[in-house]
């Protein structure tokens, strides 16, 4: 089989989606190695369309039936196997129509899905050889049970309605890496102190958990990112794009917390959020004058760190989301240099707390125990992520 559903309804969809950069109206050509096509009026994959679909809406577009086409710009992917990931959702109607089935073809490879009856995530491996090194592939789609609304839930709508297609991600398939498995470290005579230990390591997010760990240790470096909430999305977005924005004058929005206890900042280019420190009673114009150039300044030397690779980055979802975002971050801060990037994921049986795995030189996969709670930063497992930095350290090899 060579469809797989990875994703059936609202709540799972959404946290797929965790690991995809946001949805922008960027070109529709490579991104971080993919490609990625942003269905709907706000979208990119408008000059793409061939016969078959409605107009563009709020965030979709209605393929009609019984035939649509798409050309898909694939340079980036087209040597080698890649994966398609498309997210959708048919029309249905009640037991008249309770789901639908799409077949495609691309190029002459075929597909077949099962019949779909919500909000889904399809993922389609296509092998290598199928797009022949083209620089746009046509993908032909059929969808045999589209049906007319006006003919099933009554009203004046006549298109006949297949999927609303949302998003359509390309990525190569990247070869199989060995995997080498690191035990958890205890500390050991002639170790680096926490606070040193602590300064081999900079947070990427997405909270100020790390962050507050690394002051709990008596470090306290400077970092963009350190106290800030950088959801994944936003934060390959940002990285895709070098930063590019962050920091110039107006690109900030200054508001008193809910408690009304401290000024926030909001990057308004790339939706980031960071704590300032400081409290009410101060002038929200200041802040945003302030904020503004210290943001400058940090993009600048995260890029930097980015580039010489002597810190290991972490970031923590806070949840288990699609391993291969893991993936697409690595890659995304690769553009810069050869930093390394530590993952960190829940335990599981398989994988205690403090396990870590090395996928590559410049990337691992490391394990805790439990994450403070999104209510509070605070409640975070010190001992744990102490022992986790120093098996990062030693899997790197010191």
């Amino acid at each position: 089989m060579n469809v797989s559903l990875i994703a059936v309804g609202d709540a799972a969809v959404e946290c797929h989606r965790m690991g995809w950069p946001m949805a922008r109206a960027h070109p529709p050509v490579q991104l971080l190695g993919t490609v990625d096509l942003v269905f709907g009026a706000q979208g990119n994959s408008a000059g793409l369309l061939g016969e078959g679909w409605s107009a563009q809406e709020d965030g979709y577009c209605w393929a009609v039936g019984p035939r649509s086409r798409l050309s898909i710009p694939v340079a980036a992917v087209a040597q080698g196997a890649f994966r398609l990931e498309i997210e959708l959702a048919p029309f249905t109607a009640g037991i008249a129509l309770p789901g639908q089935r799409l077949t495609g073809r691309i190029d002459g490879w075929h597909f077949a899905t099962p019949m779909l009856e919500r909000l889904s995530v399809l993922e389609i491996i296509v092998p290598a050889g199928v797009a022949g090194g083209q620089a746009v592939i046509d993908m032909i789609l059929d969808m045999p049970d589209a049906a007319r609304p006006c003919d099933v839930v009554g009203g004046n709508d006549d298109r006949t309605l297949g999927f609303s297609f949302r998003r359509l991600r390309l990525e190569a398939i990247a070869g199989a890496s060995e995997v080498t498995l690191f035990a958890p470290v205890a500390e050991a005579a002639g170790s680096l102190d926490d606070k040193d230990l602590m300064l081999r390591f900079e947070s990427l997010g997405e909270n100020c958990e790390f962050g507050l760990v690394q002051r709990h240790a008596g470090a306290e470096p400077l970092g963009l990112l350190r106290f800030a909430s950088a959801p994944l999305p936003n934060l390959l977005s940002a990285l895709a794009a070098g930063f590019a924005g962050m920091g110039i004058p107006g690109s900030v929005t200054v508001t008193l917390r809910g408690d009304g206890q401290e000024f926030m900042v909001h990057d308004d280019v790339y939706g980031i959020l960071y704590h300032t420190g400081t409290g009410a009673g101060s002038d929200p114009a200041r802040i945003a004058a302030r904020e503004t150039q210290r943001m400058r300044f940090l993009v600048d030397k995260l890029l930097g760190d980015l580039g010489t690779g002597d810190k290991i980055f972490v970031f923590h979802p806070g949840k288990d989301v699609n391993q291969r975002a893991a993936n697409l971050l690595a890659t995304a801060m690769a553009q810069f240099g050869a930093a390394p990037l530590l993952w960190v994921k829940p335990a599981t049986a398989a994988f205690p707390c403090g396990t870590v795995e090395r996928v590559s030189e410049t990337m691992f996969i490391g394990h805790l125990g439990r994450f403070a709670p999104a209510d509070n930063a605070h409640d975070f497992d010190y001992g744990a992520w102490r022992r986790l930095c120093r098996t990062c350290l030693v899997a790197r090899g010191g």
